[in-house]
């Protein structure tokens, strides 16, 4: 080909070359404008969103880390096991989609622009039950509160009352939990009913959320589940237990 023409057509390859949709790099993701920007590298996924900013382990494959503005707020999913796995998606909407596992157990969590997180943990076929743990920092922590069965609002104070309560402690059909820090309070909401909250208090305070599932609605999901549909199956809904989390400045 003569080298004038060479000179037109080189600039249009190059503009509609077929993008790398490998995430395996590192830096932030730019392949479209988004409120929800991500950073990766060989060993965690951060995405930011509005002020907060969420930590993904990729050798664990739990949520390992919380930043809202500059507090950085110690609450993180219980690691059962040393070896996971994290991935990533963007979808349609802007949002994004961490999907994790950990000791073969897997979870999907969507940010949301506005900062909102929703995560849910996938039921596995040989279990009665669907539930994730989270650790928090007690040094940092002003108050716990949550409704449950009673429909009366429980209260402790840190550090104060909550040596007054025989722990560990078990809640059943509990409609939400605030965790208080000391400059960020944090709502869970389960969207899945009923779940069960249980609380323990060892070096770092616990939550355990689970979901139970009877045997007749039983309908489970894969032990590996399909990450590349825009949305996990209707067919889980059932079997899944799905927690909003809420992070607002005091």
């Amino acid at each position: 080909m003569p080298v004038f023409l060479l000179r037109i057509f080189l600039p249009l390859v190059v503009f509609f070359s077929v993008p790398n949709l490998d995430h395996g790099g590192f830096g932030f993701d730019e392949t479209e404008p988004s409120a929800v920007v991500i950073r990766e590298s060989t060993i965690d996924i951060q995405v930011r969103a509005d002020e907060h900013l969420f930590v993904f382990s990729k050798s664990g494959g739990i949520l390992e880390k919380v930043k809202i503005g500059m507090d950085v707020i110690y609450f993180s999913q219980q690691k059962l096991a040393e070896n996971g796995s994290a991935g990533w998606k963007r979808l349609k909407n802007g949002d994004v989609q961490i999907f994790t596992s950990n000791d073969g157990k897997h979870q999907v969590w969507t940010i949301h622009s506005s900062g909102r997180l929703k995560m849910e943990a996938l039921a596995k076929e040989d279990s009665n039950a669907s539930a994730l743990s989270f650790e928090f920092s007690k040094s940092q922590l002003t108050g716990l509160r949550w409704i449950g069965d009673e429909k009366s609002e429980t209260v402790l104070s840190y550090p104060g009352n909550q040596e007054k309560i025989a722990l560990p402690l078990q809640t059943p059909n509990i409609d939400y939990v605030v965790l208080e820090f000391q400059s960020v309070k944090l709502k869970v909401t389960p969207e899945s009913k009923p779940v069960d909250l249980m609380l323990h208090d060892f070096d770092l305070a616990s939550l355990r959320f689970e979901k139970k599932i009877s045997q007749d609605n039983a309908k489970p999901t894969s032990e590996t589940p399909n990450f590349q549909s825009e949305k996990i199956s209707n067919s889980s809904s059932d079997t899944s237990l799905v927690l909003w989390f809420d992070f607002n400045g005091q």
